[in-house]
């Protein structure tokens, strides 16, 4: 009922006297025309009756993916629910999801043309990067290239361990030696390091942990992924978008300091430029930028040479993209790991004997000194199980980024139009009592084999599948693993005493995150 009310008083902070009005028009208007069309209705899928305006979204609640799953069982894998005016189709459970993003990838790889992925007011940049951008030849080629450029960076090798990573562990083991067993809350230690580690791996250089600057941009990192789920109602209703309300006008402000950022530093980058130096991703893009330039105007026709960057709005390689990737990378890539870590901390303060178990194996393979390395991976299979039950456990994206159809498409009985958004409810995977038994039980040892060996599942799909899965896979996998690992190897965590546990609810925006918690770390004893 809270949530329900907050979506209200959500809603009517963007009216004032005249937009009252208006909203009761369209509320009139679009009553009459869905029951209108509920008639006219062929060969969509089933699903529950919403409210005129608002459809279901006061309904879902502060658990939109366990409303939805549950939904499930009573209209079917493929059901159709009105998030606001916006008819979406959602997707559960393995085998459907499966068929929609591998069997059928491209019909359902485009991506839906929400207000909160547009670009902010007077912010000129004109492309979407990778994560939203919709589904076209030209996205191919550039997800396949900026996978390739990751790679050659060194993601998912020795050598990124080496340059990048191990100096933010360094530095991140010493701040947590400092608190001195006194009661933390990790966050912003995590979130630092992590967000250097990408800012290394896009730019190549790296913030101090004290910097204000680097502090502030993370916070209000931090504040738009909060900001998110209120803004829900301007997607999905878009006449709001009219009617800004505070946390819009606070969104747009956020975002325009980001991108402004993004934008000088690849100005500073542009000017620092070296051609037979490649240490950063926007090294590797400008170098193709550069080529792409110099290809347009040796076939300029008429031998008139082009002048700056092709304005053909399909380009792959232009400036103007190399922000939009940068965005993606940036902003999304390091958000998912730190979550996906402050769940696997808490966990190991709640299950002292799963956290005893992962530092015993880590001691036992590498010591208490060498630093671990992605090589080490298959040496420590219940550290690896313990990595995969707590991204299982609490899937971090719960829904996925939003789909949409492509094309007019023809799936499981149904009938979807091209255009329709589709939400991809993983959740519904990652709980699926008949294919995890009793899911809600935190027991690394069901990713391990009789033979002490990873499983390996087709259903255990924490970055998703088919042609949008995250393009940061592989840099996730890896700095999850190493943090993780080492965080494991040097300090132990648990609850401060005489304080309740917090309750394993997390709160869903952007990512699903946990409750805010604060923990005891300290220092494993040496066994020498």
């Amino acid at each position: 009922m809270a949530d329900t009310l907050d979506l209200v008083g959500e809603l009517f902070s963007y009216l004032t006297l005249r937009s009252v009005l208006i909203f009761v028009t369209v509320f009139l208007g679009t009553y009459i025309s869905t029951h209108g069309r509920r008639e006219k209705r062929r060969n969509l899928p089933p699903g529950p009756w919403g409210l005129p305006v608002l459809g279901c979204l006061p309904f879902l609640g502060s658990k939109a993916h366990v409303v939805l799953t549950n939904w499930s069982k009573k209209y079917g894998d493929v059901f159709l629910v009105n998030f606001g005016m916006v008819p979406v189709v959602v997707l559960n459970g393995f085998d459907t999801i499966r068929d929609a993003l591998v069997k059928q990838g491209a019909e359902f790889a485009g991506r839906p043309d929400l207000f909160t992925f547009r670009t902010p007011p007077h912010i000129p940049l004109t492309y979407k990067g990778i994560l939203i951008e919709t589904y076209s030849q030209q996205l191919i080629e550039r997800r396949r290239f900026s996978l390739r450029v990751l790679r050659d960076l060194g993601v998912g090798k020795v050598n990124l361990e080496s340059t990048i990573i191990n100096a933010e562990l360094k530095e991140l083991h010493e701040a947590l030696a400092l608190t001195n067993g006194t009661p933390t809350d990790v966050f912003p230690m995590l979130r630092d390091a992590i967000a250097n580690v990408t800012f290394g791996i896009t730019f190549g250089s790296r913030f101090q942990h004290n910097d204000p600057e680097f502090r502030g941009i993370l916070d209000t990192v931090n504040q738009n992924f909060e900001l998110n789920q209120k803004l829900a109602l301007n997607n999905f209703v878009p006449f709001l978008q009219n009617f800004p309300s505070p946390s819009l006008r606070q969104y747009q402000r956020n975002q325009e300091y980001l991108v402004g950022l993004l934008l000088k530093w690849n100005a500073e980058q542009k000017q620092k430029y070296n051609p037979k130096e490649t240490k950063s991703f926007v090294d590797a893009y400008r170098h193709e930028v550069v080529k792409h330039e110099a290809r347009s105007e040796e076939t300029a026709g008429g031998g008139v040479k082009m002048v700056g960057p092709p304005t053909n709005p399909e380009t792959i390689f232009t400036e103007n993209q190399i922000t939009s990737v940068t965005i993606d990378l940036f902003f999304a890539g390091g958000e998912t790991v730190t979550t996906t870590l402050r769940w696997g901390l808490l966990y190991m303060a709640l299950y002292p004997d799963v956290q005893r178990k992962v530092q015993q194996e880590i001691r036992s393979v590498l010591g208490e000194d060498e630093q671990p390395s992605i090589t080490h991976k298959t040496s420590l299979p219940y550290t690896e199980a313990t990595i995969m039950e707590i991204q299982r456990l609490n899937y971090i994206v719960p829904l996925g980024v939003p789909h949409c159809t492509t094309s007019d498409v023809s799936f499981h009985g149904y009938s979807i139009p091209r255009d329709t958004m589709v939400i991809v409810n993983m959740w519904s995977v990652m709980m699926d009592p008949s294919r995890w038994p009793e899911p809600e039980i935190f027991d690394p040892r069901r990713h391990i084999d009789q033979n002490g060996r990873i499983v390996k599942k087709d259903d255990f799909i924490p970055f998703s599948m088919g042609k949008r899965t995250c393009l940061g896979e592989q840099l996730g996998k890896m700095e999850l693993f190493l943090f993780f690992t080492s965080l494991m190897q040097r300090f132990s965590f648990h609850l401060p005493e005489n304080t309740p546990p917090p309750k394993l609810e997390g709160k869903l925006g952007s990512t699903y995150v946990p409750p805010d918690y604060e923990l005891c770390v300290t220092l494993l004893p040496s066994t020498g």
